[in-house]
């Protein structure tokens, strides 16, 4: 299961890659979340940190476990990244339910935290 989550996670960022020069941002922005997400499910399960009902991976409790656990209590992550998973939560549900588009420079930015939250989780995977 690790290794399908973390192969699905590099997979998604390869494509916010794509997605960001063709200039499809919204779609760049999803695949950056969900890179991030599968990546974080993946690092968690290697710890055998998991939610009680192992059917509910729900964002919440990802974020939550990254944050409290991988972070704060292992110290395994810089604590700057607690931020990283809810707010391209935000900025994904911005692009996928807002009929404006997500733009190119806020766009860039995220690509650019969710590249730096794989790479650290990668450390420590």
């Amino acid at each position: 299961m690790n290794e399908d989550y973390s192969r699905k996670a590099i997979e998604s960022l390869k494509a916010a890659c794509i997605l960001f020069e063709a200039e499809c941002y919204d779609s760049c922005i999803s695949r950056c979340y969900y890179a991030m997400f599968q990546f974080s499910v993946a690092v968690l399960n290697k710890y055998g940190i998991k939610p009680p009902n192992e059917a509910e991976y729900k964002h919440v409790w990802v974020q939550a476990a990254v944050a409290k656990v991988m972070i704060k209590r292992k110290g395994l992550l810089p604590a700057r990244l607690a931020s990283y998973l809810p707010d391209t939560l935000n900025i994904r549900e911005e692009a996928d339910y807002e009929p404006v588009e997500v733009s190119k420079k806020r766009t860039k930015r995220t690509l650019a935290k969710a590249s730096e939250f794989i790479e650290k989780l990668q450390e420590v995977y």
